[in-house]
């Protein structure tokens, strides 16, 4: 009888700390080992919006939270939502089996060693990466066929590993302010994403980190200065792409099968580092504007192919195009605008087929037909400023102006100062002389015009017309002043006295001082120009 007892008793102890062996803190059970405690499973379930902590404190001594245990969570049909902790460095593939409602996961931890590629994390449509992630194992959150939205603020994320290529059905990728590299492969084979915002602040691209999406726009800040390599965003459906002056190194193969048909290098005064290769291969590119100067990080030549009968010009901010070729451009023009021939140490253009000539500014003819490479072409001037005459009529102006053959657009400002800061209607025109914001468009004639409404009688006004070429560089600015008919009403009046009040280059652009040599443009208070030449 007495060996019966003592039975007995033994067999309820090893229930109570045998049996279970946990330790529950706060609605969650642990296994403590050592100075860590991982995350057990609740005899009654987990439900709810489930937040397990960095650490936990029991008995007065603090473990931390490394790791989930097998089934943990298993069948537990009442959790909506799990945040994983920082410090957690496993989660098993049973973890979250049977898990049908779990729909939101916040995922802290910052260097978790393994994810199983085959945890069955539910129905998530939503995963939020948070600021402490470091990296993510290959194949995390793999599979995850009602995912749509993915919330990426780890603002130093150093590596991942093909995470998005089964990330199917996402259709919004939300990038934190604080995040400064995007990692690649990230969202790479999200092929539902059309649409990306990469905020301000973010420095690096990685490699392949939205290769093969659906995206039909993209806006690269100025705050980036790599952009990855193996196809960062190869097949997706851009069109246009400018490469902001920030930019110093593109990776190979970066814009590879996009349909791309314009390419804009912004002006800058740093040059450009591309690996060797054609990093817009395949692209049906039209027209392409080239900025700065354009390097290869290799040493191997770059090469850029063009549609036949498009554009290409350089910026005035180029001074050597080198390590660069551009090919199959059956072209009759290409434009220059620098004043100064850019420096060749081969013929960038030597795989073009009939190029009947290069256009350059007003002025600058006989510096490229007498600097190397250049004089093997026939080298073609800007026409002189476009003539403009103006017509005030009793609420406004009527302006009438020529062609420009090489323009893109023209643009009408009304100004009520002479100084040009107070601005009070801006117009702007197709190259056909058509204001583009109408409705009903007017049909193009040989001279353009567009009579101004809305502005006081009696009244001096100051105007510019600017000529547009690629990228809206301004190829020339026409200035002048008038008056418009009846009484004054008191906004402006011009004076006689007439004084200088800018300097500008042949390309319209404003200069700091008076050129010491060369040709530049005087304006006057009154509005009115003179062209001078120094030598």
């Amino acid at each position: 009888m007495k060996k019966l007892k003592l039975f007995t008793v033994t067999f309820v102890l090893f229930l109570a700390t045998g049996m279970y062996g946990q330790t529950l803190e706060n609605g969650i059970y642990y296994f403590l080992s050592g100075t860590d405690a991982t995350v057990a499973s609740n005899p009654s379930g987990y439900s709810g919006d489930i937040v397990i902590p960095n650490t936990v404190t029991i008995s007065g001594i603090t473990y931390n939270v490394t790791s989930i245990a097998n089934n943990a969570f298993r069948d537990c049909t009442g959790l909506t939502s799990i945040n994983i902790p920082k410090k957690m460095i496993s989660i098993p593939s049973t973890s979250f089996n049977g898990c049908t409602n779990l729909t939101t996961l916040n995922y802290n931890a910052e260097n978790c060693a393994t994810i199983s590629s085959s945890i069955a994390w539910g129905s998530l449509t939503t995963v939020i990466i948070g600021e402490n992630v470091k990296h993510l194992p290959n194949g995390a959150f793999k599979n995850r066929d009602n995912l749509t939205t993915v919330y990426f603020n780890a603002d130093s994320c150093a590596t991942l590993s093909n995470s998005g290529e089964s990330w199917t059905k996402v259709t919004t990728v939300i990038i934190g302010e604080n995040v400064k590299v995007i990692p690649m492969h990230i969202f790479r084979g999200c092929t539902k994403l059309n649409s990306i915002i990469i905020p301000n602040g973010v420095t690096k691209i990685g490699d392949a980190a939205f290769r093969s999406c659906s995206l039909t726009s993209l806006t690269i800040p100025s705050s980036v200065d790599t952009i990855g390599s193996n196809g960062v965003f190869m097949d997706n459906k851009l069109t246009f792409i400018s490469i902001p002056n920030s930019v110093k190194h593109i990776g190979a193969d970066a814009f590879d099968n996009c349909p791309l048909k314009k390419l804009v290098f912004e002006c800058g005064e740093k040059p450009l580092s591309i690996e060797s290769g054609n990093p817009f291969n395949n692209c049906p590119l039209d027209t392409v504007f080239v900025g700065r100067d354009i390097s290869s990080s290799t040493g191997w030549a770059i090469s850029i192919d063009l549609s036949l009968n498009k554009s290409l010009t350089f910026g005035e901010c180029i001074t050597y195009i080198g390590d660069i070729a551009f090919n199959y451009l059956n072209t009759s023009k290409i434009t220059c605008l620098s004043t100064t021939p850019p420096q060749l140490n081969e013929n960038p253009f030597r795989n073009m087929i009939e190029i009947q000539a290069i256009v350059v500014p007003f002025g600058s003819g006989k510096l490229y037909r007498t600097a190397p490479i250049w004089e093997d072409f026939n080298i073609v001037e800007l026409p002189p400023l476009t003539e403009v005459t103006e017509t005030p009529t009793t609420d406004g102006l009527t302006v009438e102006w020529q062609p420009y053959e090489y323009a893109t657009g023209y643009r009408l400002i009304i100004y009520s100062d002479v100084a040009h800061t107070d601005t009070l209607h801006i117009y702007e025109f197709n190259a056909a002389g058509q204001l583009v914001k109408e409705t009903n468009l007017r049909a193009a004639s040989p001279s353009f015009s567009y009579t101004v409404t809305g502005l006081n009688s009696g009244t001096g006004y100051f105007y510019a017309l600017e000529t547009l070429g690629v990228n809206s560089v301004v190829l020339e600015s026409q200035s002048g002043s008038f008056t418009t008919l009846g009484s004054a009403t008191g906004i402006y009046t011009t004076t006689s006295e007439k004084t200088i009040t800018g300097y500008y280059n042949i390309m319209g652009m404003k200069l700091k001082h008076e050129p010491q040599s060369g040709s530049y443009i005087v304006l006057y208070n009154d509005g009115s120009t003179e062209k001078r030449m120094k030598r």
